[in-house]
């Protein structure tokens, strides 16, 4: 079923090629989902080829993090990844990886599908659920700007800009163009403003 899923994709003549993927393992339990995910991609004889990097923390001189340059030159090359589960470091010092891999590669969107599964009944199932959460994965409470204000007491600033949010306005438009979506929805966090919803062009 996956293969015919890839074959679909791709076409059947890039389909018949091995294609490379970059495999960022993770830790914690990564590396065993990581372990897992291969081997099912084997058994549907899936033409991967995986070459595997290991993710870890670099800290600069100016005080931001990166990861190791040949995990970010394998992205570029291969144009397409998987990540496994990767803890986030609490008082370590540095930015967590996955904001860190989400910023290296402007991964900005978060896109989360949601549909009913037929014959499962939920409080839902009267009307059903079809819809695809967009979320902005970069900032927010996602910008890692923090500081001590005294002993006990810790501030986190949720910064937003503007180029970031038209980014992720943008996506969801165009994923909604691209997949046939009558409309987009926008469900804001803040206590003074409403929910809204334009027709897609």
């Amino acid at each position: 079923m996956l293969s015919g899923r890839v074959c679909k994709l791709l076409g059947p003549a890039l389909a018949r090629h091995n294609h490379t993927v970059t495999l960022f393992p993770g830790d914690g339990i990564g590396p065993q989902i990581s372990s897992s995910v291969k081997e099912i991609f084997s058994a549907a004889d899936a033409p991967i080829e995986w070459e595997e990097h290991e993710v870890y923390p670099i800290l600069e001189k100016d005080g931001k993090t990166r990861i190791p340059q040949p995990a970010i030159d394998s992205i570029f090359k291969n144009k397409i990844g998987l990540k496994g589960p990767m803890r986030t470091a609490i008082g370590k010092g540095h930015v967590s990886l996955n904001l860190t891999i989400r910023r290296t590669f402007g991964l900005y969107a978060n896109v989360r599908p949601a549909k009913s599964v037929p014959g499962v009944t939920t409080p839902y199932s009267e009307n059903g659920v079809d819809c695809v959460i967009v979320r902005e994965n970069t900032e927010g409470e996602y910008s890692g700007i923090e500081h001590t204000v005294v002993p006990g007491v810790v501030q986190s600033v949720k910064l937003i800009t503007r180029d970031a949010s038209r980014n992720v306005a943008e996506y969801a438009f165009k994923y909604a163009r691209d997949n046939n979506r009558a409309n987009v929805g926008r469900a804001p966090q803040g206590q003074h403003h409403e929910d809204e919803r334009w027709n897609v062009p």
